[in-house]
């Protein structure tokens, strides 16, 4: 089979209707389970023609790039005809599958939207037998001498199900109500709507085996203190929570177990669960976890309902105590923090910062090496400091580009050490940039030179930098929008920049150097 593309069943059957099939049409037999290449005559139908006896599945898929293709199983008899199932998926591929309970004649029918259009399609035709299972409770069997085997559970949209296997079957692969795949992670699949769910497998000819399935535990993801669980080998623990937009959470697991875990977002569209990845509403920080528990942190970016999955990867069961957490604490500037950072571990602070504003920030530990982080309001890491200070000391300067929340975070080099600290943040004073004066300031490669110009809407400067060293240039507004970057658009290495200003406010210049150690001189000209 060079593609799994088998759909799980409807429900529901609909009533016995009169189907008409358009003229011309083409009668095929189904034959085996590969790919059928074939052309749809324009506003006609396809027929492939099978039978079936109860319990087989059918599953279907049909690929055009020609036409939107509809794709129905019909059940044909003396009585007349019975839709069982249709579907127009959008875009050019639909798929079904369904479970058949009366012995008879059926039909596979291919056709375009409103029976307009026709092209080239690609057919793939499945029957297969399968064994019911239920949830919680072992299913066994053998290998057929095709190689495969099969089964089927009941399960509800948003449900998530984990499965084990005993013996040397693999799974090959699960199909949801719709005869879509259904998302798998490790060995936990996600059931998008309401209905049965497929499950084929693998093996060796004559292979026995076992087959467990089980529903993973839902609770409320615990705050502030702690809470202990005992998770089943190879079982899911989904701990669920509301997140609004800035928040910041940190979750801490102890445990001495294998696990994977992960945050997703859950939304029912349309009668389907959707998970949403959180890569675009969740920005996460680098944290440490060490000393036998795992830390996750992170800001939330865009509200709503999100769930922290738990999953044993080994078959013994583990205890797990966790909880989540705001761990961050008032950070102001001139004033500094002690604490003493257990071994192994994050403190996290935040303070509040707008565009143009220069900070820096000063750590100092006893007993150990420390590691200084800072990100912003979305996650994003902006500073990482060892050893900028003098000794082991860290040591980083930053100008804010955006507003927002900063944190900043104190762990320790390597992940390892602990004890005291003293943390300090300060702002920096930004020298004034005069209109017809002119500026004059050393600086070192691969350094930052920063200026405060104070500006009109409308009002158009010229700016340039001269010195012996290879100068660029930069202008920031005041909500952080750079409005233009020069390198050597003056003579030689020389910087220039012409700008109009957007608004009135302070804007901030920023003078670079690439290469090389000296003096510069900067100058704003009103144009």
């Amino acid at each position: 089979m060079n593609r799994a593309i088998l759909l799980p069943a409807l429900a529901g059957v609909l009533p016995l209707v009169s189907v008409h099939a358009a003229s011309q049409e083409s009668v095929r037999k189904v034959g085996g389970e590969v790919w059928n290449t074939k052309f749809l005559t324009r506003d006609t139908t396809d027929r492939w023609k099978f039978e079936a006896k109860p319990g087989t599945v059918v599953g279907a898929a049909v690929e055009t790039s020609e036409f939107d293709p509809v794709l129905s199983l019909i059940r044909v008899s003396d009585d007349g005809e019975q839709v069982l199932v249709s579907r127009d998926d959008p875009g050019n591929a639909s798929r079904l599958i369904h479970r058949i309970q009366v012995r008879g004649k059926y039909e596979i029918r291919v056709h375009a939207f409103e029976q307009k259009g026709g092209g080239n399609y690609r057919l793939m035709i499945a029957r297969f037998a399968a064994q019911s299972a239920e949830i919680a409770a072992p299913i066994r069997g053998t290998i057929s001498r095709d190689k495969r085997a099969a089964c089927w559970f009941r399960a509800s949209a948003g449900d998530i199900v984990t499965y084990s296997m005993r013996g040397s079957a693999s799974i090959f692969t699960f199909y949801d109500a719709r005869g879509r795949d259904c998302r798998r992670w490790h060995h936990a699949l996600e059931v998008p709507v309401d209905g049965e769910v497929y499950v084929r497998l693998q093996g060796k000819p004559g292979t026995r085996f076992e087959l467990r399935f089980d529903r993973a535990q839902r609770g409320p993801m615990p705050e502030g203190e702690g809470q202990k669980i005992e998770l089943g080998g190879m079982r899911m623990h989904v701990f669920e929570f509301t997140g609004d937009q800035g928040d910041f959470r940190m979750i801490e697991m102890r445990h001495a177990s294998v696990l994977g875990h992960r945050i997703v977002r859950r939304e029912r569209k349309s009668g389907q669960v959707v998970v949403e990845p959180t890569r675009s509403v969740i920005g996460s920080l680098p944290v440490t976890s060490k000393g036998g528990c795992e830390r996750r942190a992170f800001v939330v970016l865009e509200p709503g309902r999100f769930q922290f999955e738990v999953l044993s990867l080994v078959d013994s069961p583990a205890e797990l105590d966790i909880r989540m957490t705001d761990p961050s604490l008032a950070l102001s500037p001139g004033e500094p923090v002690r604490g003493s950072l257990e071994v192994g571990g994050a403190r996290f602070y935040s303070f509040a910062a707008k565009p143009g504003e220069f900070l820096r920030f000063d750590l100092e530990a006893k007993g150990f090496d420390p590691l200084l982080r800072v990100s912003d309001h979305e996650g994003t890491l902006v500073v990482r400091d060892d050893d900028g200070g003098p000794g082991l000391a860290s040591q980083a300067s930053l100008l804010i580009r955006k507003l927002g929340t900063y944190r900043v975070q104190v762990a320790s080099s390597g992940d390892g050490g602990g004890g005291d600290y003293e943390l300090r943040l300060q702002r920096v004073a930004i020298p004034e940039l005069v209109i017809g004066r002119v500026h004059e300031a050393t600086i070192t490669a691969g350094s930052w030179d920063y200026v405060h110009l104070t500006g009109k809407r409308g009002q158009e400067v010229f700016l340039s930098a001269k010195g012996a060293v290879d100068t660029r240039l930069e202008i920031m507004d005041p909500s952080g929008v750079v409005l233009g970057r020069d390198t050597d658009g003056g003579v030689g290495h020389d910087s220039l920049l012409a700008v109009r200003l957007p608004r009135d406010g302070v804007y901030t210049v920023a003078v670079g150097c690439d290469r090389g150690t000296g003096g510069y001189t900067l100058r704003a000209i009103d144009g």
